[in-house]
């Protein structure tokens, strides 16, 4: 049997569990939702034609 102060450590223990569990999820989520987003420049990465701007702006032979 456990004494009232373990009781109270393993309740605040779990409560503590608890609330990072609703973190890492809500993490998750915003995680997914950020690939979401990646997925989506990339498609529009991929629909532009692929073109060399810097170069040109660049003054050649200079570094």
């Amino acid at each position: 049997m456990l004494t009232s102060r373990q009781q109270e450590q393993r309740q605040v223990q779990e409560q503590e569990q608890m609330q990072l569990q609703r973190q890492v999820q809500e993490l998750q989520r915003q995680v997914q939702e950020l690939q979401r987003q990646v997925q989506e420049l990339q498609r529009q990465v991929l629909r532009q034609p692929f073109r060399h701007k810097r170069s040109k702006q660049e003054p050649t032979g200079q570094q």
